[in-house]
C-alpha cells in the first residue's frame, strides 16, 4: 500500500523535502509538513567534502575539521546526527577500499581504531541488544590478527568465542507458553 498523498517540492532548513497531504502507509491522516531525507546522487553514494584515501587505522578526524565539514556546532543534535552519518560514510569507504576498520566517535571526533583497540571496543560494544551483538561480531571478525601480539591474539580468541555464544543465544527461540487449563465437564 503506497502513499495516497500528493508530494510537492519545498525547500526547508537544510534542503529539499516533500510536503505531503493525504494518508500514510498505515492509513492515518498526515498533518503538516514532513521533510524527508535529501536524495542521493544517481550512483547511490553520498558525498562529503573529505578525502578518505589518507585515512587508515589509528587516524583521527579532528573536531575543527568536522565542524568545517558538517557546518554545525558541537553539542547540537544536528552536529551529532551529521557526525554519525559521516562516521558511517568513512567506515563504508574503508570497506570499499579493502581495509575494514572500526570507526567510533570519541569526544566529538571520529577515531578509526587500530586492531588492538578494536579488539577491546567491539566486545564491550556488544553489551546489550541483538543488533549490537551482530554488528560487533561482524566487526570483530575482520580484525587483522597478524597485527596483534600473542597475548592480544589469545584475548581475541576468547572474545570471539564469547561473541559467538551471544549470537547463538539470539537464535534460540523462547520456550513455548503452556496451554491454558482445559475445563473438565
Amino acid at each position: 500500500m503506497g502513499l495516497d498523498g500528493i508530494g510537492k517540492e519545498r525547500s526547508g532548513m537544510d534542503g529539499k523535502g516533500k510536503e505531503w497531504k493525504g494518508r500514510d502507509w498505515n492509513g492515518r491522516e498526515r498533518k503538516g509538513v514532513f521533510f524527508l531525507q535529501k536524495e542521493k546522487p544517481m550512483d547511490g553514494q553520498e558525498t562529503y567534502p573529505i578525502d578518505t584515501t589518507d585515512l587508515h587505522k589509528g587516524s583521527v578526524v579532528t573536531m575543527a575539521r568536522l565542524i568545517e565539514i558538517t557546518k554545525a556546532n558541537p553539542g547540537t543534535s544536528r552536529y551529532a546526527f551529521r557526525l554519525l552519518r559521516l562516521k558511517n560514510f568513512i567506515a563504508k569507504a574503508l570497506v570499499r577500499r579493502g581495509e575494514p576498520a572500526t570507526c567510533v566517535i570519541k569526544q566529538n571526533e571520529i577515531v578509526i581504531l587500530t586492531d588492538a583497540e578494536a579488539n577491546q571496543y567491539n566486545f564491550a560494544f556488544a553489551g546489550s541488544g541483538a543488533r549490537r551483538i551482530r554488528r560487533s561480531t561482524i566487526r570483530h571478525a575482520v580484525i587483522d590478527l597478524s597485527k596483534l601480539t600473542p597475548d592480544e591474539r589469545l584475548d581475541w580468541d576468547k572474545k570471539s568465542a564469547r561473541l559467538a555464544m551471544m549470537v547463538n543465544g539470539l537464535k534460540v527461540k523462547a520456550l513455548p507458553s503452556p496451554e491454558p487449563h482445559k475445563r473438565l465437564e
